[in-house]
């Protein structure tokens, strides 16, 4: 049967077990549960979620132990460790029944997942949205979301300054003034622009805004142009002789959450971040780049995967896949207006519930509207998403922190994209 653990093609084991290492494995071999069942033969369910969205994937999931008969163990890895205890869990084959991944992950993962092609009604979800995840016409990965990246700025800080709170900084020339004017009638700071493995999203972005891919159908830097090199002389330019991006990316965090920075440039789940906050705020599209082709956004998917485990039954298998219809299709609307995700399902989308919503308003419209527009930009699906990145960022970081110039860090991060390939 399509679809079944027992049926999948285990042929890249040595690179699981690789990845994970000796000490990720010993390391987990001393936990004592099996994570793939909890004790009362409930689902298992690791998610990476944390915040705001992370308060309501846990009042889904309650919701839906209440209403069914699934029983679902949530379990939360944080962020930064989740793709290793992921990588180490399926090299054990100590796996949960359901796990969050990003549909750019997809590819790395496709031999250690159950296909639902056949068991998902891919209609069900927005074209745009399913066009990313479907891999070779399989469905590994059921998508809940799209979480573009926006531009939120802050409308107590631009009144200070003298700007006018209501006008988004909708264009490269409009956020430049509203840098310059921050910066010189009060003591904050222009804007924030996240670094260290974040950069590599927003080098993506902005790339892609200039018209050139991030890599080439062949797994060739894409960026090793004039292109990448004006994105990376900009952010020089923003940060290092202007002043309005301060180097340390933290700091700009800190400035931003204590209400003393014009502009952030944050996901869809920031949403939950700045409803805690004391200022009024608003969000646009990252219309950032001087002489844009098109201003595109970086862009993701969380989808739910089952991943491979030989020792799953088909009962088992068909309850992972009746709680992935449940979180994907009854509960997105919440997803929505509680954490401010785009939702993948039509039905969510398209519903009055969403758009009446206070979310709605604050922020997933802008969202929708740049979906409309076709300015998501997913970044590139590889058999080696975390080292490429990683090559792309650490680079670009250099340049951030004025250790190298546009012009070098540009080629350094595309020779090092090139040795991941070779």
């Amino acid at each position: 049967m399509k679809g079944s653990d027992k049926t999948r093609n285990w042929t890249n084991r040595r690179k699981f077990l690789q990845a994970a290492g000796a000490a990720g494995l010993a390391g987990f071999a001393g936990c004592s549960d099996r994570v793939s069942a909890s004790d009362d033969g409930g689902l298992s369910y690791w998610t990476l979620f944390s915040g705001g969205d992370g308060a309501v994937m846990e009042s889904m999931v309650n919701s839906i132990n209440e209403s069914t008969d699934l029983n679902v163990n949530r379990q939360r890895v944080p962020p930064d460790e989740y793709y290793n205890r992921l990588y180490t869990a399926l090299a054990a084959g100590e796996v949960p029944d359901v796990a969050i991944l990003h549909s750019e992950r997809l590819q790395e993962y496709k031999d250690y997942v159950v296909p639902m092609t056949d068991r998902i009604d891919t209609s069900i979800y927005t074209d745009a949205i399913m066009d990313k995840v479907l891999l070779d016409g399989e469905l590994l990965g059921v998508p809940i979301d799209a979480h573009p990246y926006g531009l939120w700025w802050n409308k107590d800080v631009f009144e200070e300054a003298g700007l006018d709170p209501e006008a988004p900084p909708d264009t490269p020339e409009k956020l430049q003034n509203v840098c310059q004017t921050i910066t010189e009638n009060t003591d904050y700071i222009g804007g924030q622009i996240h670094g260290d493995s974040i950069l590599a999203a927003m080098f993506h972005m902005f790339v892609r805004s200039m018209g050139s891919p991030l890599l080439t159908e062949d797994n060739e830097p894409g960026f090793d142009n004039e292109d990448g090199v004006a994105v990376a002389r900009y952010l020089d330019e923003i940060i290092n002789e202007r002043g309005w991006v301060p180097q340390d990316g933290t700091a700009g965090w800190e400035a931003w959450n204590n209400g003393e920075a014009g502009f952030i440039i944050d996901g869809t789940w920031h949403l939950s971040v700045v409803r805690d906050t004391d200022f009024d705020f608003g969000v646009t599209a990252p219309a950032v780049m001087p002489d844009a082709e098109k201003h595109m956004t970086n862009t993701s998917s969380h989808t739910l995967i089952i991943p491979y485990d030989e020792s799953r039954s088909d009962a088992r298998r068909e309850k992972a896949i009746k709680f992935i219809r449940e979180l994907t299709q009854n509960y997105a609307i919440q997803w929505g207006t509680g954490a401010g995700h785009l939702p993948a399902s039509k039905a969510a989308l398209e519903s009055d519930e969403l758009r009446n919503s206070d979310a709605w308003s604050q922020s997933v419209q802008t969202f929708y509207e740049m979906s409309q527009n076709d300015q998501f930009a997913y970044e590139p699906r590889t058999d080696s998403n975390t080292e490429y990145l990683e090559e792309i960022w650490q680079r670009i970081q250099s340049v951030r922190l004025n250790d190298v110039t546009p012009e070098t860090g540009v080629k350094q991060a595309a020779n090092g994209v090139r040795g991941v390939f070779d």
